[in-house]
């Protein structure tokens, strides 16, 4: 009998263990939230960091500073809204802090998408997020070419 029940008790300690493990994830902020790319490292260049449906809120994984310098992180926003003005706002998160360390609210050209760029000064090892959220919503969820450069 003992046995028995060892052995039951170690199958549901072992599927317990298994389950908890498959559901790591980020912390996040509301229940709309969204990963975009997975950590990385952010050196002198530039690049793509993600080409994404915001849906609701977003928040970045951690994004590491491998050199000094001036980053920026810019983009573009499309969605159908039938002219309509609509507007993404978007932050630089210390991660360490969780405080806003830079913002800005996209723009909205006559004849394309949001535009929006933020930048700030950072030091290598600093780690940051992104975080956009819809400050005017569009008539379908938006979707958007995140990229940034680091000089």
């Amino acid at each position: 009998m003992k046995k028995t029940l060892r052995k039951i008790l170690t199958f549901v300690l072992v599927f317990v263990m298994t389950l908890s493990l498959t559901n790591i994830g980020y912390a996040a902020s509301d229940t709309e939230y969204m990963p975009l790319a997975g950590t990385e490292t952010l050196y002198k260049g530039g690049g793509l960091l993600g080409s994404f449906t915001l849906a609701g809120t977003n928040l970045t994984p951690i994004k590491t500073m491998g050199d000094s310098g001036k980053l920026r992180v810019y983009g573009t926003a499309y969605s159908d809204n039938g002219g309509k003005p609509w507007h993404i706002k978007v932050q630089l998160i210390d991660y360490q802090t969780g405080g806003v360390l830079n913002e800005t609210v996209s723009i909205y050209p006559e004849d394309s998408g949001q535009v929006f760029s933020v930048s700030l000064d950072v030091v290598k090892g600093q780690r940051l997020q992104i975080y956009m959220y819809y400050v005017e919503l569009p008539s379908t969820y938006a979707h958007i070419d995140l990229c940034y450069d680091l000089r």
